[in-house]
């Protein structure tokens, strides 16, 4: 992903303006349950979050 970044002069809109990791407010998808009968832990990423909403936009329009 940091080499995509540098590849296209892009940055992360969204971590430029929440520079500090906090996965209970970043996380977007928190993965899904497992199928019953097995309990939700089952699911492969249940609980696990993870950003799948990215928006990049070019380091011209990064604030000072």
């Amino acid at each position: 992903f940091a080499e995509l970044l540098e590849a296209g002069g892009l940055i992360d809109a969204y971590r430029q303006c929440h520079p500090d990791e906090d996965w209970e407010k970043d996380a977007t998808w928190r993965g899904a349950p497992g199928k019953p009968p097995n309990p939700p832990e089952f699911g492969r990423f249940y609980g696990k979050g993870m950003r799948i909403d990215y928006v990049l936009v070019p380091e011209s329009m990064k604030e000072d």
